[in-house]
């Protein structure tokens, strides 16, 4: 009996995942924290405490437990779910783009978010895997991105077995930088709608600030003053 190859061996996700689940679940999870808060008066320290630890195996702990994946030369394969199984394939051929991402959590774990598309579906179908280590994410998306031999052998393009010698040697890839923030750039922000949306309300919350301090007052004042003065320079000014 031989061993199976490590590149067809399952693997999971980050052990982040847990707690990356945790802490983008923390706005649903209000509600429940509150809970905690009132069960915690009555009940006391340890039965608050094992609800808090009830609540992130539910959130981080489960979902990580039952999430595997696994690539071979013909395809990718995700398992997830407890309750209800789901497992999502594609065909390496098929794999159009391997998108990553990461937020300012993963940024500071050093994970990366891998989003897997064959083009057929929309971002609804795409294959997500998250999170990676960075590395690993990385690696992945050379893999998946590099026509396995199988493929190639089925395309109409290969006619002849290609020999050692006449294949050329691959290139190592060249980095390339496409873009880099300037803090110049920061004083378009205020142009986008959500800027136009946060200065309203910056300048909504100073009037109401004004008004309560009685600043208008003083403000009409110096106004006042500062017209007359420019009126009394002449109609030229």
């Amino acid at each position: 009996m031989t061993r199976p190859e490590p590149h067809y061996q399952w693997k999971r996700l980050s052990p982040w995942a847990i707690g990356t689940r945790v802490v983008r679940s923390l706005p649903s999870l209000v509600p429940a924290l509150i809970g905690v808060v009132f069960l915690g008066r009555s009940a006391g320290p340890a039965a608050y405490g094992a609800f808090v630890v009830l609540v992130a195996a539910g959130v981080g702990l489960v979902p990580w437990l039952m999430t595997r994946y696994r690539v071979t030369e013909a395809q990718l394969e995700v398992h997830t779910g407890l309750v209800r199984r789901e497992t999502k394939t594609a065909r390496r051929d098929r794999i159009r783009s391997v998108d990553s991402e990461a937020g300012p959590i993963e940024r500071i774990l050093g994970l990366r978010i891998l989003k897997i598309g064959t083009g057929v579906g929309g971002e609804r179908a795409a294959i997500r895997l998250d999170p990676l280590r960075a590395d690993v994410a990385d690696a992945l998306a050379r893999e998946l991105l590099r026509r396995s031999p199988a493929a190639m052998q089925s395309g109409p393009a290969n006619t002849a077995p290609a020999t050692a010698a006449s294949a050329p040697a691959e290139a190592a890839p060249v980095e390339e930088e496409l873009a880099r923030m300037r803090p110049a750039w920061i004083r378009y922000g205020p142009f986008s709608l959500t800027g136009l949306a946060a200065v309203a309300a910056a300048a909504g919350v100073g009037v109401r600030l004004a008004n309560d301090l009685h600043l208008t007052d003083v403000g009409s004042r110096v106004a006042e003053r500062w017209g007359e003065g420019v009126w009394s320079r002449g109609p030229a000014v």
